[in-house]
């Protein structure tokens, strides 16, 4: 899954389960802990991607 957001005040945080993660847009440091995604950055717009740790998909009927 990746994930794309409007930098705001040189810090992004994201909630999710993940088995790892990757920052495609800087080199800044990704942290992750409990299910809390933290970076800090420059950038204006970040992207992350995050390997899901399940995917539950829903049908419509």
């Amino acid at each position: 899954m990746v994930n794309i957001f409007n930098v705001e005040g040189g810090k992004v945080v994201d909630y999710g389960k993940y088995q790892n993660i990757r920052n495609m847009t800087t080199t800044d440091e990704v942290d992750y802990s409990g299910n809390t995604v933290t970076i800090h950055t420059s950038a204006e717009k970040l992207y992350y991607e995050g390997k899901l740790d399940s995917v539950v998909m829903g049908y419509m009927t």
